[in-house]
């Protein structure tokens, strides 16, 4: 470089140029390059993996306190559990990919109830076990089943 009379610098045309148009143009080769496998794996994830897009609502009663429900199906590598409390009002819910399952309820070692089922894609499916296991606490209906005084 030689400063002109004016105080401005011009490059020398016999000096060698650094080399950054190579560097700047693998920067961005790799940059290109980490976008795509990026956005490459992101895809390939979405197809192949199962959202869990359907849920299972159990509706229980206080006679299913501290009972525990398992839901299993072909691929889980585990049963889903969870148990009847009264701070959840006695209600269960169970996010679950499409397929077929088997619901069972146990207290301790015993099994009380066990229900296959299906469910399909973005569905909801409620099953109200109240019916099959009624409250045990009186209703306001049955204190004044009698004559009245009226």
């Amino acid at each position: 470089m030689s400063t002109e009379p004016g105080g401005e610098l011009t490059p020398n045309p016999n000096e060698p140029r650094p080399a950054l148009g190579l560097f700047v143009r693998l920067a961005l080769l790799l940059t290109a390059v980490l976008f795509l496998l990026a956005v490459s794996i992101l895809c390939y994830r979405w197809i192949i993996d199962r959202e869990p897009s359907s849920l299972v609502i159990l509706n229980g009663s206080d006679a299913l306190e501290g009972v525990v429900a398992h839901i299993s199906g072909v691929g889980m590598a585990q049963p889903i559990e969870a148990t009847f409390e009264p701070q959840e009002k006695y209600i269960l819910k169970f996010h679950l990919a499409p397929g077929n399952y088997t619901l069972s309820l146990t207290r301790g070692d015993q099994n009380l109830f066990q229900l296959d089922f299906n469910i399909s894609a973005r569905h909801v499916q409620m099953l109200d076990l109240w019916r099959q296991f009624p409250s045990t606490r009186p209703s306001a209906l049955s204190e004044h089943t009698g004559e009245s005084e009226y």
